[in-house]
């Protein structure tokens, strides 16, 4: 008895194959004119910039010697500001390039509010589609541009949080660079910066609350996103008061399970 397809069947397939890339190609092109029509828009902020520096420019008394070339353009703190970095490549980590491109941003000191022009035309993939994406009022903001290139390549304080458990070291990193990357780590993980003292308390309880729940209902938990342990605390007397049976939600070890699952027999 044969297995193959029929000719009906081959036909319709092909079909769906065809009208599924020629949606891809469509939303590509739409994509890639969305992009010109961004990037062009940013161009015209980068001139709209030099413009304002030049207007901002205190004149200067005749010179008594001849002429020198013009310098090149700089910003208001007197640095220049053309940026000398390769584009985002898919080989690249995002994390280490969008580091590197903030300490090359401190270094030229750049206001903040030019981060995001001077990006864009850097990003290519994903962090490319990730920009296109975005709300066009929100596209000159680097840290919700930055974020939603994160999101796109799935990188979010979950993420960091895990990192920053896990007991990975490599063999070539220092004492130094390994109390340099839990740092930096933690401070992604709990957003560090903007954090209070009462938010971090709320993002260590909320660890410690999650892990002694049973494995089933942390992950029911956690796709519910709760900011706080005392959110999570009401996610937890609600599915235990919508689910009959045992009340035990708490999760001690193996022979938790154990008791658990005889209790289900």
């Amino acid at each position: 008895m044969g297995f193959g397809l029929s000719v009906g069947g081959v036909t319709s397939f092909m079909e769906v194959q065809r009208a599924r890339d020629e949606r891809m190609e469509k939303e590509s092109t739409r994509q890639a004119k969305q992009f010109q029509v961004l990037n062009h828009q940013v161009v015209q902020l980068q001139l709209d910039l030099e413009a304002t520096r030049e207007r901002a420019r205190i004149p200067q008394p005749p010179p008594s010697r001849p002429a020198t070339p013009e310098p090149p353009a700089v910003n208001p703190r007197g640095r220049a500001y053309e940026l000398k970095m390769a584009k985002l490549e898919d080989s690249d980590n995002i994390e280490h390039y969008l580091t590197t491109y903030e300490r090359l941003a401190g270094v030229y000191e750049w206001w903040k509010e030019e981060w995001a022009i001077h990006l864009i035309p850097l990003l290519t993939g994903k962090a490319r589609s990730a920009f296109v994406a975005m709300d066009p009022d929100n596209t000159t903001d680097y840290d919700l541009l930055k974020e939603a290139v994160l999101k796109k390549y799935e990188i979010n304080s979950e993420t960091y949080r895990l990192q920053f458990r896990a007991m990975e070291t490599s063999p070539t990193e220092t004492p130094q660079e390994l109390y340099i990357r839990l740092k930096d780590l933690f401070c992604k993980w709990t957003r560090f910066e903007q954090c209070t003292k009462e938010g971090l308390m709320e993002k260590m309880v909320l660890e410690q609350y999650l892990r002694v729940l049973y494995p089933e209902l942390k992950i029911w938990v956690k796709e519910h996103s709760p900011a706080t342990a005392a959110e999570a605390a009401k996610l937890v007397e609600n599915f235990v008061a919508a689910h009959r049976g045992p009340r035990t939600y708490r999760y001690a070890g193996t022979q938790d399970v154990l008791s658990h699952w005889l209790k289900q027999r």
